[in-house]
């Protein structure tokens, strides 16, 4: 369960990265138009910087209907779809550039087609969100194709270094063995940018560089927001605030409270900006966090260090054959079923919570072989997952010799004698058919670690997003201790907790879903002549 009181939602340790960050991160020019949020078209860009958000909302009388906060799928599908209905918007992003995690994404937004299904893939996740998740995504993928979004599916079409097996394969439904997905895939910049786009036509201002600072609460309803663009600090006067901040997985301390005490072994697979913002901000105001989902998220194994990497190549480098393999700590144990899950993710998080957040993943010549058939049912199988890890700078093994393998191992920090007795109990079950009796059971994906060569790959885990945050009702309403709404707050995409736990079931189509939910009934209580509530 997640620790309720309010000091236990901030962000720790992790500003230094950020402004670190911001100075190599390639800036948008300041822009030098007029924009006024009331809705008049600006001249040249909608892109404001903190050097003139001042003179912008002075120019105003400071009030508007929405104040959307994030710029990835959730905040993009939310602001675009309020403001086509009407609604004055205007776009909070933190980064000096839009699109979140989502422009990292391999832009699959899929989901579960059945609410029986999320159920029993999922089944400690919130059952009222599940299903309007899933009854969801069939209008969601309707609103892309009426923005004219296109859906990208045609074998050898490359995302975000995803090949065309994962692509095809959500379209056809068969993302998570033995469950019917929907899905369609999109290239997520080229989505980031239209939408973008879409927010310039319709006159909202999208301002950079700028983070939340406060919720402001009168009574039971959410008021208005400070804003701190660059050292600028202004107030605003708003009907809604829609919180699509992107979770909390660049936030060492939260990880570290939640998840692991090897926060920092762990790569951040997401934008160095998402850093709890919406939790911690909605917390202080007396929102109830999500009942469930602290301790688990979304993510990969990735080449452990000295390995090095940049933003664009996560995927890429990210070790999908792991389920196939036999994972141990440093001390030459298994420690978790890696077949769990095809995709993944539940081995990732068993890794961040092994010493160091460090496993050695080992297979041999008949498993690798398998996933480098393309035809293989793994993520981006038929790639060289073992050569990127390699050239990325991890340490690895290769050797035709299982006594070489398991000195060299030693080399790495893996205790040699155990890891030798862990392989070999394991082939023993492996060649008997009873791996699901062992210690550790694993109930699929068996490879005895027999025909040379043999190899191994040092893991650390990559965290994409958090399963935690905060609790909201089906219409992305966030709700306090007791459940009752506060007046005029709404979260979307994984800003909200609790609907992937431990298993994951996607994620763009949460932001889509929860997003559109947002601004239909903000727009819809706007056109009834109140407040939100």
């Amino acid at each position: 369960m997640p620790h309720r009181g309010h000091k236990s939602m901030g962000c720790s340790g992790q500003e230094l990265q950020l402004q670190e960050f911001d100075i190599e991160r390639r800036l948008r020019p300041n822009c030098t138009v007029e924009v006024d949020v009331n809705g008049a078209h600006p001249r040249e860009s909608i892109f404001v910087t903190g050097t003139r958000i001042r003179e912008l909302m002075a120019a105003s009388d400071s009030q508007v209907d929405i104040v959307v906060v994030g710029s990835g799928i959730g905040g993009l599908t939310a602001a675009v779809r309020a403001a086509r209905a009407g609604a004055r918007v205007i776009v909070v992003e933190k980064a000096s550039e839009a699109g979140g995690t989502t422009r990292l994404s391999g832009g699959g937004v899929w989901g579960m087609r059945r609410f029986e299904d999320i159920r029993s893939f999922v089944p400690h996740g919130d059952a009222d969100l599940q299903r309007r998740w899933v009854e969801g995504i069939p209008a969601g993928h309707a609103w892309l194709d009426e923005l004219g979004i296109p859906a990208e599916a045609k074998p050898g079409t490359t995302l975000s270094g995803m090949d065309a097996a994962l692509p095809n394969r959500l379209i056809d439904g068969d993302i998570i063995e033995g469950y019917n997905t929907i899905g369609r895939v999109m290239n997520p910049s080229q989505f980031v940018d239209m939408m973008v786009e879409e927010l310039t036509r319709l006159a909202v201002p999208l301002f950079l560089d700028t983070s939340l600072e406060e919720l402001v609460r009168k009574g039971e309803s959410v008021v208005g927001v400070v804003l701190d663009a660059q050292g600028t600090r202004l107030s605003v006067k708003t009907r809604a605030v829609v919180l699509a901040t992107g979770g909390f997985a660049a936030c060492p301390s939260l990880i570290a409270e939640h998840i692991t005490p090897y926060a920092a072994k762990l790569w951040p697979r997401c934008v160095d900006s998402v850093t709890g913002d919406g939790l911690r901000l909605a917390t202080q105001i007396g929102a109830a966090p999500s009942d469930g989902g602290f301790n688990a998220f979304y993510g990969h194994n990735l080449p452990a260090r000295p390995a090095k990497f940049d933003k664009s190549q996560l995927i890429e480098v990210s070790q999908f054959y792991g389920p196939a393999a036999i994972a141990v700590n440093l001390r030459g144990e298994r420690y978790t079923d890696e077949g769990e899950t095809r995709l993944e993710e539940t081995l990732a998080q068993d890794t961040a919570r092994q010493p160091d957040a460090t496993a050695l993943l080992v297979f041999d010549d008949v498993m690798w072989k398998m996933y480098r058939d393309p035809r293989s049912s793994f993520s981006q199988a038929g790639s060289d997952k073992f050569g990127i890890a390699r050239d990325a700078g991890a340490p690895v093994l290769f050797t035709h010799d299982m006594e070489e393998l398991v000195r060299q191992a030693g080399t790495l920090g893996v205790a040699p004698v155990q890891l030798r007795e862990t392989i070999d109990v394991f082939n023993g079950a492996a060649n008997n058919g009873t791996t699901h009796l062992l210690d550790v059971p694993k109930s699929r994906y068996v490879y005895p670690v027999m025909t040379p060569p043999f190899y191994g790959v040092l893991v650390q885990p990559g965290i994409t997003s958090s399963m935690g945050g905060l609790k909201v009702n089906q219409n992305a309403q966030v709700l306090d201790a007791v459940g009752k709404t506060i007046g005029g707050l709404y979260a979307c995409g994984v800003d909200i907790g609790n609907l992937n736990n431990r298993h994951y079931a996607g994620n763009l189509s949460i932001g889509l879903v929860f997003g559109m939910a947002a601004a239909d009934h903000i727009t819809h209580s706007l056109d009834s002549g109140g407040r939100t509530a």
